[in-house]
């Protein structure tokens, strides 16, 4: 869950992010019913680097992949609130939520989706966060 805080922090101290959704945004699924624009954060995959021969670290280095999703009513408030993502979290490094993080950088952007029926507007952009666990 450490990178997982770690990009939940970066979203919520930007004034962007925020300026577009509040304060929602959500580890998970963003709920049925919820009043949009919002974002929700997941866990994809995480690598941890192999130990030294000597196996005595007191931390590991890990790179996790974590999926940003941005959720709105219509495509221009979509792209501004993904590039808001974007510049919040990209290119990162320092102490987050007590995690100490070693860079983050700019994985994956999804495709742009919709869902016509529901009026919903949605793209995902992936981060791979390297990061400092201890063992």
């Amino acid at each position: 869950m450490s990178a997982e805080k770690a990009i939940f922090t970066l979203l919520k101290a930007s004034t962007a992010v925020t300026a577009i959704v509040g304060t929602r945004i959500m580890a998970g699924i963003i709920p049925q019913g919820t009043p949009l624009p919002a974002v929700a954060y997941n866990h994809i995959s995480t690598v941890e680097r192999n130990p030294t021969l000597a196996m005595n670290e007191a931390v590991t280095v890990a790179t996790s992949r974590i999926e940003v999703a941005a959720q709105t009513k219509d495509y221009p408030t979509q792209k501004a609130l993904l590039a808001a993502i974007r510049a919040a979290c990209r290119n990162k490094q320092g102490v987050f939520n007590g995690i100490t993080v070693d860079s983050v950088l700019v994985d994956t952007i999804g495709p742009d989706l919709r869902d016509d029926e529901a009026g919903i507007y949605m793209q995902t952009i992936d981060f791979k966060v390297t990061f400092k666990q201890p063992n």
